[in-house]
């Protein structure tokens, strides 16, 4: 939606606003556009509240409601859905990966695990060879024109290094990019912020898990600064996709639409989606125009 008037609402572009147009055409009906007080998707809460979109429906403040409202059995307990007329999943968004600093390229050609290793590896070549050489001084002379096998490992390993250290400066490395939900541990380590819009249904999926993948996630949101993973404005979370480490969660269809309005470039999208959902409008219980819409 648009405002183009001080407290007037209009249909902004977009396939829901189509709907509406097709209906209000076919149907021979007016309309007029409201926001809800919150801001929010909404739906019931615990104290026995309706908030959001789907409290100004299920108080009669507006007909219908249309706009990216998946459809759960929770709201389904205070208001009426149309039949589904989208499907689609979430995504992660984050921002494009970027190069990797290469003030510590010296380091990059081996892992940790790998520097740990040689070491430890050079520690008991040295000592093993120590003892070799000491016991073959005991029984023959050592030629002077043969060279130690010490010096013979430690060449290998310099020609090794030496290799996989031009071929790291050589060749740009980036950030890991973030493709699925196995993926944002390693983000969270990397000091990204995990988030989602406040009170959607995208954000009582991981909440209300129990178990499994969904649970896990959960965890790594920031519960200590909930104003950083749980926002209000799914909006303010796409600007800050350019400006900081952030990994949001949204409908891939919807993510992609903002973010061609900032620059479809700037942002990544994992390629691995999950959890299908379906759209529809929500219309107060018993809803007589409800029958009619889902003819057309």
């Amino acid at each position: 939606m648009e405002e183009i008037n001080e407290g007037t609402l209009t249909l902004s572009s977009g396939f829901e606003g189509s709907i509406v147009r097709a209906l209000s055409y076919a149907l021979n009906f007016t309309y007029q556009m409201v926001s809800p007080a919150d801001g929010k998707w909404g739906g019931p809460l615990e104290d026995g509240s309706v908030v959001g979109m789907i409290g100004d429906v299920f108080n009669r403040k507006a007909h219908f409601a249309l706009c990216e409202i998946t459809i759960t059995r929770s709201r389904e307990g205070v208001i009426d859905f149309s039949y589904p007329y989208y499907l689609e999943s979430l995504t992660l968004v984050s921002r494009v990966p970027r190069e990797k600093s290469k003030a510590l390229a010296v380091f990059a050609p081996f892992t940790s695990e790998v520097w740990i290793s040689l070491v430890f590896a050079i520690l008991a070549a040295g000592i093993i060879l120590t003892l070799q050489i000491a016991a073959t001084n005991r029984y023959e002379e050592r030629s002077s024109q043969s060279q130690p096998v010490d010096e013979v490992i430690l060449n290998m390993y310099r020609t090794l290094y030496s290799g996989m250290f031009i071929a790291t400066l050589v060749k740009p490395s980036f950030e890991p990019p973030i493709n699925g939900l196995t993926d944002l541990p390693n983000a969270i380590a990397n000091k990204f912020t995990l988030v989602v819009t406040a009170d959607t249904s995208t954000h009582y999926l991981f909440k209300n898990a129990k178990e499994g993948i969904y649970a896990e996630t959960w965890k790594l949101f920031n519960h200590e600064d909930k104003s950083r993973s749980f926002p209000l404005n799914s909006d303010n979370s796409y600007d800050g996709i350019l400006n900081e480490k952030f990994v949001f969660i949204a409908g891939e269809t919807g993510a992609m639409y903002r973010a061609m309005t900032r620059g479809i470039r700037r942002y990544y999208f994992a390629r691995n989606t999950f959890s299908p959902q379906f759209y529809g409008m929500a219309c107060f219980t018993g809803a007589p125009f409800l029958s009619i819409f889902n003819k057309m």
